[in-house]
C-alpha cells in the first residue's frame, strides 16, 4: 500500500460489524488489531430501558474503558512498535454524551472527557461503516444482545445524525465513508471487499471518501 498508514480506525454505528471488518483489515495488511471492549450486559439494558439516572453512569463507564483499553495498547506499542488497526475511537464517547446527558450531566461529563480523551493515539485514516435504522433494527431483532432489544427506532435516528455531523466535520485525518447496505449479508468478513478498500485507501484524498464496492457483491 502507498503512502502507509501507522494507525487506522474503523468507527460506526451500531451492528455494521465495525470489529470484524477491522479484524479483517488487520489480518490483510498484516498490521497488529485492537478491538472495542466488551460493555457490560447489564449496563446496556438499564441505558437502553430509558432510565435517566443511569445515563452519566453509563457514558462514564464507556469513557473508562475506551480509555483504559486505548492505554493499554499504547503501553504494548512502546515495547513492540506497530501498525494498528483499532475497531473504536474515543471521540465516540462524546457522541453518545451529547445526545444522552441532561445539561447539567454534561458539565460534569466535560470536566472529566478531556482528561480521559488525551491517549496520544492519532488515527491517520478513518473508515466509518453506516446503514439505514432499518437495516440496524433488523439486524437486532435477528440476533439480539443483550440490552439492545429496547433500542428505538427514534433513539437510533438521533444517533445516526449525529454520527454523521461528527464524521463529516472531521478534519484530522483522510475518512472512507461506506455505507455497509450495498453490500448483500454483511457481517464485516468479506475478504474481497477488504483488499478492494486496501487498493482504494492509495486513491485517498484529504477530508471525505465515499467507499462503494468495486467488486460482484
Amino acid at each position: 500500500m502507498g503512502n502507509r498508514r501507522k494507525v487506522i480506525v474503523v468507527e460506526g454505528t451500531p451492528r455494521t460489524s465495525k470489529k470484524r471488518f477491522a479484524r479483517l483489515l488487520a489480518r490483510e495488511m498484516n498490521y497488529h488489531f485492537i478491538g472495542e471492549p466488551v460493555p457490560d450486559s447489564g449496563i446496556l439494558k438499564s441505558f437502553y430501558r430509558g432510565g435517566d439516572r443511569y445515563t452519566l453512569a453509563t457514558e462514564l463507564y464507556f469513557l473508562v474503558s475506551r480509555f483504559k483499553q486505548m492505554g493499554q495498547a499504547m503501553e504494548q506499542d512502546l515495547f513492540s512498535p506497530s501498525d494498528t488497526v483499532l475497531s473504536f475511537m474515543i471521540e465516540k464517547s462524546r457522541i453518545y454524551a451529547s445526545m444522552t446527558l441532561s445539561d447539567e450531566e454534561q458539565k460534569i461529563y466535560d470536566s472529566i472527557y478531556p482528561m480521559l480523551s488525551a491517549t496520544g493515539v492519532k488515527p491517520d485514516l478513518v473508515v466509518y461503516l453506516y446503514a439505514e435504522p432499518s437495516t440496524i433494527l433488523r439486524a437486532v431483532r435477528n440476533s439480539p444482545i443483550t440490552g439492545e432489544e429496547f433500542m428505538t427506532r427514534e433513539y437510533l435516528d438521533s444517533l445516526i445524525e449525529a454520527y454523521h455531523s461528527f464524521f463529516y466535520r472531521y478534519t484530522a485525518c483522510p475518512i472512507v465513508f461506506f455505507d455497509v447496505s450495498e453490500v448483500p449479508d454483511w457481517n464485516g468478513e468479506n475478504v474481497d471487499v477488504a483488499k478492494d478498500m486496501i487498493r482504494f485507501f492509495d486513491q485517498l484524498k484529504p477530508g471525505s471518501n465515499f467507499y462503494v464496492p468495486r467488486i460482484a457483491t
